[in-house]
C-alpha cells in the first residue's frame, strides 16, 4: 500500500514491482480516501484468512506502529479463540475493543493522556 496517491507520485509502479517481487501496489489517499475501499477488503480477506495478506505485504517505518498492529492481531485472535472456545460475545467484544484501541494508536485516535503516560513511564523525573 502507498498513500498519498492524491500527490505526484514518488516512485512509479514499477519500481515497487521491482522492489516487491513484482507486486502491484495498492496506491490510497487517506486524505480523499482513494483506494480505501480495496484496503479494507484486502484487510478483511488477511484476517479471514487467519493472517495470510493473500499477497498483500507492507512496511512499516515506526516501530510503535508495528507493536501496535501486532497486539491489534493478538487481541482479534484472543477474541476469535474465545468465540470457537464458547465464550459469551461480552468477553470478545472486550478483545475487539482492545484490538481497536491498539488500531487507535496507529491512526492517531490517542488520547493527549495516553500518549503523556507513554512519554513519562519511559523517563525517571526527580524532585
Amino acid at each position: 500500500m502507498i498513500n498519498k496517491a492524491d500527490l505526484a507520485p514518488a516512485i512509479e509502479t514499477e519500481e515497487v514491482r521491482a522492489l516487491f517481487d513484482g507486486q502491484s501496489p495498492l496506491w490510497i489517499s487517506a486524505k480523499r480516501g482513494d483506494g480505501i475501499p480495496e484496503l479494507l477488503k484486502t484487510l478483511h480477506r488477511s484476517l479471514l484468512q487467519g493472517g495470510d495478506s493473500g499477497g498483500f505485504e507492507g512496511l512499516l517505518s515506526n516501530a510503535r506502529h508495528k507493536a501496535a498492529l501486532e497486539g491489534a492481531q493478538y487481541f482479534l485472535s484472543q477474541a476469535a479463540s474465545g468465540l470457537a472456545a464458547g465464550c459469551s460475545p461480552e468477553v470478545a467484544a472486550c478483545d475487539v475493543q482492545d484490538a481497536l484501541d491498539r488500531l487507535g494508536d496507529v491512526v492517531g485516535k490517542t488520547t493527549v493522556e495516553q500518549v503523556l503516560e507513554r512519554i513519562f513511564s519511559t523517563f525517571c523525573i526527580g524532585k
